[in-house]
């Protein structure tokens, strides 16, 4: 259980869960000299008991699995005070008894500076507590989307994401191991590509872009049987209805 003392009088945030996102937001809140304590699954006896005597909390964030969110609040939100404001950072539910928040930001084990951390947009809901009814004491980017809209939302976050990620950390594999060459070799090659994203209306490069059907075949031919062919040809099909 850990815990940083509120002297503002601003709103102080009981934060469930010690993963990833829940360590950035801990850091981010430090950072910030925002008010918090925090409490583990494994205390959550703790977790109800200090809920109710903590008159200076007013906002539970819970910072764990999408797949526990619903059941955590079933189970605990009877057992503490009403007037405290439940917020989730899923970027796919919608839970009628917490408000949402999700940070448009990929997290590692890798801490980011407060430059950073206040640059993350993050995405709520129509209709609900705003951005800044939820996290008073930070001043990040925010939007707001239907409830209808989350789960293609999310989708889309996890190909952008997730997808590529792991066909970033393949590529580094495929380096390192088939050609002996040091997967530092491609960092440049990824930074041209994110700054290309960030800064180009016309980003896109290579056989596709031109229209080069000779090497798009020798592609496929040297992916013939492995999952990648598949992932080729799903791409040129984006590609093809993203030019209707």
């Amino acid at each position: 259980m850990g815990q940083v003392p509120n002297k503002s009088g601003k709103p102080k945030y009981f934060i469930v869960g010690n993963g990833r996102l829940a360590k950035h937001f801990l850091h981010y809140f430090d950072l910030l000299g925002v008010s918090y304590i925090q409490c583990v699954r494994e205390n959550l006896f703790e977790f109800v008991k200090l809920s109710n005597q903590s008159e200076s909390v007013d906002r539970i964030l819970l910072l764990i699995r999408d797949d526990q969110i619903e059941n955590f609040i079933r189970e605990y939100k009877s057992k503490i005070s009403p007037q405290l404001i439940w917020i989730h950072c899923s970027g796919v539910l919608s839970i009628e008894e917490a408000e949402s928040a999700h940070p448009l930001a990929s997290f590692s084990e890798v801490l980011f500076d407060l430059r950073f951390y206040k640059s993350i947009p993050f995405v709520t809901e129509k209709g609900r507590k705003n951005f800044h009814e939820l996290f008073p004491q930070l001043q990040n980017p925010n939007f707001e989307i239907y409830k209808e809209e989350k789960e293609l939302y999310h989708a889309w976050c996890s190909i952008a994401g997730n997808f590529t990620t792991i066909l970033w950390q393949n590529f580094f594999n495929y380096l390192k191991d088939d050609l002996l060459l040091p997967s530092e070799a491609a960092h440049q090659f990824l930074v041209s590509i994110s700054e290309n994203l960030i800064k180009s209306n016309d980003p896109l490069t290579g056989p596709l872009k031109r229209g080069d059907t000779k090497t798009i075949e020798r592609h496929l031919r040297q992916l013939k049987n492995s999952p990648l062919e598949d992932v080729y040809k799903s791409f040129i099909k984006l590609f093809e209805k993203s030019k209707r």
